[in-house]
């Protein structure tokens, strides 16, 4: 009683200081509040410190003094309503502080229903309290915070959660537990579905291929066991989703299809099939027919039983395109060894390509969401590190300059995770790898018209993980020089470090690039007119996590560094090979 007496004075103290502080907007020293409400010096500097770290006031330094106002922050629980996951806030006794507006609308409950009690005594306990969860729950009591896979039974649908426990202290010094819960349900339910059906579609194909194999071997067999099997086989091949056909190599004519062309294609077998049937060679898309030449070129001398796979475009019949994934094998051969026969199976991939395409313009989109917060993160980080050291210098020894200490080191460590994540992403058509600065340079130097301009590369013998297309950046780096730079005779390239990783430099002595037009001159209108642009160049090198600013003075020259953050580059002379980064941290 003595201690839950204690703890609500403590509380009508800090709503004391509090609205004091809020009639005082320009602040209050420590003095100043205890002569206002007649507290002693010591009572006062240990409230408001208290509410200075737990966000209900902001402090400065004023000379020797604190100076304390009131906070502008918005309190933690306006935050959880924000948030599309449900959270659960509870004190060391597991008695219910609050729950999100989320969690309340998914249970069809309300905050008064809940608030105050034991979670075993609420309407939640039937979907928490079981051995996992509340295994868990006291482990986060002890300190440690920890995940769940939570399944809970509604009225209508079974739901999945991903659960995580974390340990909280409240403003006051109490502990308490938060769970915070993600539905999963919808990629509970697409997983399984997808498992389903690649386990279905495998052993669909498993069933057709052993049917197709048993067909070649029994080729000799009875006139009425081959009829038996044909029908057996026939009737696979009807009931699987995919397009299955054969085909002639010389000369090519489709000897047979089943149903599904016309699902796939709008094509009747009859059209496609036999001396009659329509050229399917012209309904290959034109860019693509040099492609299908060189796979069937590759079955020639295919071995028996190897399957080739090639993917191409064919026209419908309503005239849009449709994207085939084939895959083939030559089941019948001439007394020569020569391939006369080749079967094979088609799915329509034309949707898959188009999602694939839209989760590529997604990923590039969330990349420069990324690297937008991660900068303003940063931004903010700096400027809490620096209150902190100022914090730390106005303070003498003791247990507030050790919470301040740790406090640094905690910016310090989200500061280095913040960057962490700057160094593994990676988007594009095709897989980034580990390229030699000094080798792409002279590549590109080769061949290239530098009408009398002097290129070179001073110490950049190091390799960069970026896309392939990297040659492309040092290409119109140059390119840009020689075109805009007017007086331009030198170019050069080299390589320094800094706090930002490896800084690939080039610089010229041409008229330079004006202040205003640093940054426009990577915008997509801006390089229209030559080549690909700076606009790519910036897209390039962003798709690895590299970036590029302008940093020279005009009338001296213009001077572009790429930024190559730490763990995408590494000594050009390693003797083993390293793997790529990792994209998962």
């Amino acid at each position: 009683m003595v201690q839950a007496g204690l703890k609500v004075r403590g509380e009508d103290e800090l709503e004391r200081i509090g609205e004091l502080l809020k009639s005082y907007p320009k602040g209050l020293t420590i003095e100043e509040v205890s002569r206002k409400l007649s507290l002693n010096r010591a009572t006062a500097a240990k409230y408001l410190n208290s509410m200075a770290m737990a966000g209900r006031a902001e402090m400065r330094a004023l000379g020797p003094a604190k100076l304390f106002y009131p906070s502008h922050r918005l309190p933690l629980m306006d935050l959880m309503s924000f948030s599309s996951d449900l959270i659960l806030v509870m004190d060391e006794e597991l008695f219910i502080e609050h729950a999100n507006e989320t969690l309340l609308e998914y249970f069809g409950l309300t905050l008064a229903q809940v608030k105050g009690l034991r979670l075993d005594q609420s309407p939640l306990a039937t979907y928490f309290v079981d051995a996992q969860g509340a295994a868990y729950i006291q482990g986060g009591l002890e300190g440690a915070d920890g995940s769940f896979d939570l399944a809970v039974e509604l009225a209508d649908r079974p739901a999945y959660f991903r659960a995580r426990v974390l340990p909280l202290v409240f403003e006051g010094g109490a502990r308490g537990l938060g769970v915070i819960m993600e539905d999963v349900t919808e990629l509970r339910r697409h997983q399984q579905e997808l498992e389903t059906r690649v386990f279905e579609r495998t052993l669909e194909l498993e069933q057709a291929n052993e049917a197709l194999q048993r067909e070649i071997s029994d080729h000799r067999l009875t006139e009425d066991r081959l009829a038996s099997s044909r029908h057996f086989i026939e009737q696979i091949l009807e009931t699987t989703p995919n397009l299955i056909y054969t085909y002639t190599i010389d000369p090519f004519r489709i000897g047979y299809a089943n149903a599904n062309i016309t699902i796939i294609l709008g094509y009747s077998v009859e059209q496609v099939t036999g001396e009659g049937g329509i050229g399917y060679g012209e309904l290959v898309h034109p860019d693509d027919r040099r492609l299908l030449e060189e796979h069937r070129a590759g079955l020639l001398v295919a071995t028996d039983g190897e399957v080739r796979e090639v993917e191409y475009r064919v026209r419908h019949a309503l005239g849009h395109w449709i994207t085939l994934r084939c895959r083939e094998v030559v089941f019948a051969r001439a007394g020569d060894d020569r391939p006369l026969q080749v079967i094979g199976t088609a799915e329509d991939v034309t949707e898959r390509r188009r999602a694939e395409d839209a989760i590529r313009k997604a990923n590039r989109q969330l990349l420069l969401l990324n690297s937008i917060t991660r900068h303003d993160i940063l931004n903010q980080l700096n400027v809490l590190a620096t209150s902190l050291r100022l914090a730390r210098d106005a303070s003498p020894d003791g247990p507030l300059l050790d919470h301040l200490e740790r406090e640094g080191r905690a910016v310090e460590t989200i500061r280095r995770q913040i960057t962490f994540t700057r160094d593994y992403q990676s988007i594009g058509a095709q897989p980034p790898q580990w390229q030699a600065v000094r080798d792409v340079l002279d590549r590109v130097l080769f061949g290239f018209d530098r009408e009398g301009v002097i290129v070179t590369n001073d110490g950049c013998s190091v390799e960069v993980y970026a896309d392939r297309l990297i040659e492309k950046v040092f290409y119109n780096l140059i390119d840009n020089a020689i075109r805009h730079g007017v007086t331009v005779t030198r170019i050069g390239f080299s390589c320094v470090s800094d706090d930002r990783g490896l800084i690939i430099v080039c610089e010229d002595d041409g008229i330079g690039i004006p202040d205003e037009e640093k940054e426009r001159i990577f915008d997509r209108a801006y390089g229209r007119n030559s080549g690909y642009g700076l606009f790519l160049v910036r897209e390039i090198l962003g798709i690895t996590g590299l970036s590029i600013v302008e940093t020279g003075v005009q009338g001296q020259g213009a001077r572009f560094e790429i930024v190559v953050p730490p763990g995408l580059f590494r000594p050009a002379s390693r003797l083993c090979p390293m793997p790529a980064p990792s994209s998962s941290g």
